[in-house]
C-alpha cells in the first residue's frame, strides 16, 4: 500500500476516474491493472477532481454574469445618454406662444363678490384608438377628435364664463391638471394599438393643453395651472412605483413642455406638484386635488374606497393642524358631484376597458364649477363631449392646437 502519492501517481488516479463513474469504480479499475492504491487515496483525489470541476464551473459562470452585466450597464448608459439628448432637443425646439388678446369682459350686475372658475382638466389619453366597432357603436376616439373635443369644450366653456358673469365678478380660474394625458405605454395593448408612438404623443398633447389654457386665460385677469403629476398612465414603470413618481413619469416632461409654452404668458401661473395630491386653496376652502388611482375597485366607482381614503387623509391633515374641504379626483372616467367630491370625467369617452372590465357608463365630458369664497363651490356643469365623434375641424382649425 502507498501512503504518499507523486505525481505520476496522482494523474493514474485521475485517468481511472476520468474512465469510471464513482470512486469504487475507479479503486476496481485500478486494482484490476495493477496499481496497488488505497480506497482512500482514490477518494480523496476524487474529491479533488471534483471541486476542481465545480470551480470551474462557477468561475465560467460569474465570468458570464460579469460580462452581462456590463453589457447590461452599457446598454443603460447608452438609453440615458440618448434621454438626455432627446429631452434638450425637445426643449430646444419648443418656440412660447405669444400672450393672447385680452377679450373684454362684461360687468357683473348683480353680485360683486370675487369667486373663482375651475376647469379641471382629467384623463384625456391623447394617442389612445378607440373604435365604434369595439364599443357596440357607443364612442370613437383618436387624436383628431381629441383635438375637435378640446376645440369644442373650449367655446363651449367660454360661453359659459361670460353667461355666469351676468351675475357673478369671475376675476380668476384655476386649472388642475389631474393626469393620464396620454395613454402611455403601461400594457402591451395600448403600446401595440396607440395611433403614434409615446414621445410624439407627449409633443402634441403639451401643444393641445398649452392652447387650451391660452384659450380660456383670455377671459381671466389671472389664470392658475395646478399640475399634479402622479398618475398611472403616464409613468415609465410597467409596476406601479411609489418612489420618484413624479419625475419617473411622462408628465414631468409634459409639465416642462407647458412652461416652455406658455412662458410668455405672464397671467398664468403654473405650480407642479410632486406629491400624489395637491392642497389647493381657493377662497376660504382647501381642495384636495389627486388623480385618484389608489383606490382598488372591481366593478364600479369604489364609493367606500373613497371613504376610507378620505378618513385616513383627514387623519393625516388632522396630525398636521391642517384641514381639506373638498375632493378633485380624475381617473375614474365619470363626471360627477357629490358627497365623495369633483369626479372631473374624461376626453377619451367610453373604452372597451370600461364596457368589458368595469362596468362603467362614462361618457366623454370634462367639468367646471365655480367657488364662493366663503359658501364653496356651486353651479357645477359637465361638459358632455360624446357629440364629437370624428374630426369636425378644417386643416387649419387642427393646425390652430397642433402646429
Amino acid at each position: 500500500m502507498r501512503y504518499k502519492l507523486t505525481d505520476d501517481d496522482v494523474d493514474t488516479i485521475r485517468d481511472a476516474i476520468a474512465q469510471t463513474e464513482g470512486v469504487r469504480a475507479a479503486h476496481r479499475w485500478l486494482l484490476d491493472h495493477g496499481h496497488n492504491y488505497g480506497y482512500g487515496s482514490v477518494q480523496r483525489t476524487y474529491h479533488e477532481v471534483a471541486e476542481a470541476v465545480n470551480t470551474e464551473a462557477r468561475l465560467a459562470a460569474s465570468q458570464a454574469e460579469v460580462r452581462s452585466l456590463r453589457s447590461q450597464l452599457g446598454y443603460t448608459k447608452r438609453q440615458y445618454g440618448m434621454a438626455l439628448e432627446v429631452n434638450d432637443q425637445i426643449l430646444g425646439a419648443i418656440s412660447a406662444l405669444p400672450p393672447p388678446a385680452r377679450v373684454v369682459r362684461p360687468k357683473s350686475t348683480d353680485s360683486q363678490t370675487p369667486c373663482v372658475v375651475v376647469a379641471p382638466v382629467a384623463d384625456w389619453h391623447y394617442a389612445e384608438v378607440i373604435r365604434l366597432d369595439d364599443t357596440g357603436g357607443i364612442n370613437s376616439f383618436n387624436r383628431a377628435v381629441a383635438v375637435a373635443r378640446v376645440q369644442y369644450l373650449v367655446r363651449k366653456f367660454l360661453r359659459w364664463v361670460e353667461v355666469e358673469r351676468r351675475g357673478h365678478e369671475l376675476p380668476e380660474c384655476h386649472i388642475p391638471v389631474l393626469g393620464d394625458m396620454i395613454t402611455g405605454d403601461i400594457h402591451d395593448e395600448l403600446v401595440a394599438y396607440a395611433e403614434v408612438p409615446t414621445p410624439q404623443a407627449v409633443v402634441e398633447v403639451s401643444r393641445l393643453l398649452a392652447w387650451y389654457i391660452r384659450q380660456v386665460s383670455t377671459s381671466f385677469q389671472r389664470t392658475a395651472v395646478h399640475f399634479v403629476k402622479v398618475d398611472n398612465h403616464s409613468r415609465l414603470t410597467r409596476k406601479p412605483q411609489t418612489k420618484r413618481r413624479g419625475t419617473n413619469s411622462w408628465n414631468h416632461v409634459i409639465c416642462a413642455l407647458l412652461r416652455e409654452l406658455l412662458r410668455d404668458n405672464p397671467q398664468i401661473d403654473i405650480v407642479e406638484y410632486e406629491s400624489p395630491r395637491a392642497e389647493i386653496k381657493i377662497g376660504d376652502a382647501v381642495y384636495l386635488a389627486g388623480h385618484g388611482d389608489g383606490v382598488r375597485a372591481n366593478f364600479g366607482l369604489p364609493h367606500y374606497g373613497f371613504t376610507r381614503q378620505d378618513g385616513h387623509l383627514a387623519r393625516q391633515f388632522m396630525s398636521q393642524g391642517k384641514r381639506f374641504d373638498e375632493r378633485l379626483r380624475g381617473h375614474w372616467h365619470v363626471a360627477e358631484a357629490g358627497v365623495h367630491g369633483i369626479l372631473c370625467g374624461c376626453l377619451c369617452g367610453m373604452s372597451e376597458f370600461n364596457d368589458q372590465r368595469t362596468s362603467l357608463w362614462t361618457p366623454a365630458a370634462q367639468v367646471s364649477f365655480i367657488v364662493h369664497p366663503r359658501h364653496g363651490w356651486y353651479n357645477f356643469t359637465r361638459w358632455h363631449l360624446g357629440c364629437i365623434q370624428s374630426n369636425t375641424l378644417t386643416d387649419e382649425e387642427q393646425k390652430a392646437c397642433l402646429p
